[in-house]
């Protein structure tokens, strides 16, 4: 089973229990992957986060039967998982846009968000230069911000922008004698909000002493990475990300990804990604 059937079985687990708890280890173990692979995959290729779009689904599913059944609201609203009245009135009223008993008379125009499925879309467009090299461990030392997929969107070129600009973190650069900054990306594995930690961050060498609270150090394992040169998605590295979860992980024949995930960016203008994925069916 590829990688794309196995995101298929993960939307159909969904499906099948809209009524009832979706448990992230399940969805997990059926797409063979880690919680990380997923969720960050997920949300490049559909453009929304696992936790959104299982909230949509269930919110469709609950206008449906709000306009279709005399069931009482409340029934409906615990039956898809809220707690309380109050909470699946706002949860409804910003999704389609009016509230549960509104929705219940005739004439309502509601929102439907249908069940996704995925696929290789052949483009024809530009291939993706890569690589597989093994990497030493690397010591490095940054700022970082908590974001989900959304604001990573948003808010990632900014502050990239800001830390670079940062005096503090331009002498850090200075000592460790590299012309290369890196953005790391490490998921949260126990978050219901899909957040991970978006880092700024240059190399450490062993004898520098980070004596402020402003940076903190991150060290990465010894391991085998894919290489990926995306020079040509900056500054909408966004964009890199999905066509490398959408096309070029699948054709590789990716069967899994251990996070973190890092963007290079070099003096010269270039830009790469380094994942850790094991290649082949």
């Amino acid at each position: 089973m590829d990688l794309l059937e196995k995101m298929n079985c993960v939307i159909e687990y969904i499906e099948n229990n809209l009524e009832g708890d979706i448990d992230c280890k399940r969805i997990s173990l059926i797409a063979c992957s880690s919680s990380y692979q997923f969720h960050r995959m997920f949300s490049f290729v559909s453009d929304v986060s696992l936790t959104e779009y299982i909230r949509r689904r269930r919110l469709t599913a609950a206008a449906l039967e709000i306009q279709g059944t005399n069931n009482k609201i409340i029934d409906i609203a615990l039956k898809y998982g809220y707690d309380s009245p109050n909470s699946f009135t706002r949860a409804f009223q910003n999704l389609h846009g009016i509230t549960p008993s509104l929705a219940r008379k005739g004439g309502a125009v509601l929102k439907a968000f249908p069940k996704m499925t995925f696929q290789i879309t052949i483009k024809g467009d530009v291939g993706m230069m890569y690589k597989v090299q093994e990497k030493e461990e690397i010591r490095l030392v940054g700022k970082k911000i908590m974001v989900n997929v959304e604001e990573y969107k948003r808010n990632s070129m900014n502050f990239r922008n800001e830390v670079v600009a940062n005096k503090a973190f331009n002498e850090l650069r200075k000592n460790s004698n590299s012309s290369t900054f890196y953005c790391i990306t490490c998921y949260n594995e126990d978050n219901e909000k899909d957040l991970f930690s978006y880092h700024i961050a240059c190399d450490m060498k062993k004898e520098m002493n980070i004596t402020t609270d402003d940076f903190e150090v991150l060290i990465i394992p010894a391991r085998k990475w894919v290489i990926i040169d995306v020079t040509d998605y900056a500054p909408e590295l966004w964009k890199g990300w999905e066509k490398v979860y959408s096309q070029l992980l699948p054709t590789l024949g990716c069967t899994d990804t251990v996070g973190p995930e890092l963007e290079l960016f070099y003096d010269d203008g270039r830009c790469v990604f380094w994942i850790s994925a094991k290649i082949g069916v």
